[in-house]
């Protein structure tokens, strides 16, 4: 144990003396990692929520298990909190630890009456989450009964729907999703009604009230083969902002923001500079802040097709869509050429470096270097083969959701799902939440592209 540890234990002895503090309020207060996993790993069980937290967040999941087993009675809440969107290892590791047994349900009701109603709800609904997306679904009907509370929740109510789906048990599913009246409980009860052979008249109807950018009136449009009533006219570019597309030219992309803004302030029709700009990510943003535009200028001036020789002959080599590309390059950097995100992905396509210099390598005979991944050029190239390479496995909602999480990721869902049919299941069934919303916005990006614009 380091010395400086040592110190801080005797200081903080003295320090809850003194004061009348607990010693697991005092590191908790100062943000103490090393004391707390120290200390409760000597058998410190108020530290154990804590310590846990700390070694979750440096990646420690076997410890951090370790630590918690001690304290069943918390492991619930701390996998919860832990993992907002409940789609990561931890909390999928850590639910184990939660087993529904008479005794784990105990455990979790006297927890959770300690907390606020709204917030304990909230709870029990995301480990209903957890059993759902695990395919868990004797753990989720168990819980289900065991929280009758739950039915308040919408979301909660949609995955038993689906939950009664999965399972063939297409009447009890109709009979959750008859309250919906959103485009979600429209669209499922329309496909559960084909199958019935039931007639399908009304859904078909009110389905294409929807917005034209819903999501479920998207994909039905799109099963179906149905065109929008009327089309939204093509960006005019002219060089209203002059300032920021020299700025851009010269790759000082970062400064153009403020110059943005100044022709934001001065000029009303200041995007219309935007399908001339080389990284239009900045305008496309600043779109949502002006609140003198309407939501049809919007939608027309934030699909934009910049770099579109170099996107027209990845197109044409690879045999990928042109509007497919534009729209996964939406949805992964918002034309962003530098863009850089948390996992390193890199550029106007996010590739990976080290699936970039697979595919360099591998299929060009090129040296792949970082710079290379934020020019447009390469990025594009190699994204399209990746993404023509993915077509060639899967079907395009499935090659969408490989781009995403992953062929391998993609392969181990399939095995234990070979039932999917459309992008519905994967946008409501698929383990990731980041690939499920993923998936979501490409075909709807994808449509606005393909068929509302001129």
């Amino acid at each position: 144990m380091r010395w400086y540890v040592s110190i801080l234990i005797l200081l903080l002895l003295a320090w809850r003396t003194s004061y009348g503090l607990t010693l697991a309020e005092r590191v908790s207060l100062l943000g103490l990692c090393d004391l707390a996993i120290y200390e409760a790993e000597c058998g410190d069980r108020d530290l154990v929520p804590y310590a846990s937290d700390c070694l979750f967040r440096e990646g420690k999941v076997k410890e951090a298990l370790k630590l918690l087993k001690q304290r069943p009675d918390v492991a619930p809440y701390l996998v919860m909190r832990l993992s907002a969107d409940f789609q990561v290892s931890e909390a999928k590791n850590s639910i184990d630890l939660v087993e529904l047994s008479s005794k784990s349900v105990n455990y979790i009701k006297d927890f959770l009456l300690n907390l606020n109603p709204e917030v304990a709800l909230d709870v029990k609904l995301s480990l209903l989450r957890i059993y759902f997306y695990r395919q868990q679904y004797e753990r989720f009907f168990n819980f289900w009964d065991a929280f009758p509370e739950l039915s308040e929740k919408k979301e909660a109510r949609k995955l038993l729907a689906l939950a009664y789906y999965r399972l063939g048990m297409w009447d009890y599913a109709l009979a959750v999703l008859s309250p919906f009246d959103d485009s979600f409980g429209i669209f499922w009860r329309w496909k559960i009604k084909k199958k019935l052979g039931l007639p399908v008249d009304e859904e078909e109807k009110r389905i294409l009230e929807f917005p034209i950018t819903d999501f479920y009136r998207v994909l039905f449009s799109l099963i179906k083969g149905i065109l929008p009533y009327e089309q939204l006219d093509s960006p005019e570019a002219y060089n209203v902002c002059k300032k920021v597309l020299l700025l851009q030219k010269a790759g000082l992309d970062a400064l153009s923001l403020e110059a943005l803004k100044e022709c934001m302030s001065q000029q009303e029709d200041w995007f219309k500079t935007l399908p001339l700009l080389p990284n239009p990510y900045y305008g496309v943003r600043l779109l949502y802040v002006d609140k003198r535009l309407d939501w049809k200028t919007r939608l027309e001036y934030s699909y934009l097709k910049p770099y579109k020789g170099y996107v027209r002959l990845a197109s044409l080599a690879f045999g990928v869509d042109e509007d497919l590309l534009f729209s996964v390059m939406r949805q992964e950097s918002l034309y962003n050429r530098f863009a850089l995100s948390s996992s390193d992905a890199m550029g106007l396509m996010q590739i990976i470096p080290r699936t970039a210099v697979w595919i360099a390598a591998d299929n060009f005979g090129e040296r792949a270097d970082i710079p290379k991944f934020f020019i447009p050029f390469f990025t594009i190239k190699y994204g399209t083969w990746y993404l023509a390479s993915l077509l060639e496995d899967y079907p395009a909602f499935l090659a969408i959701a490989a781009y995403n999480s992953g062929p391998t990721s993609l392969n181990g869902w399939l095995k234990k799902n070979p039932w999917i049919e459309d992008a519905s299941d994967v946008v409501e069934f698929y383990y990731a939440g980041q690939t499920r919303e993923y998936v979501r916005k490409i075909l709807v990006n994808y449509y606005v592209y393909k068929f509302l614009l001129k």
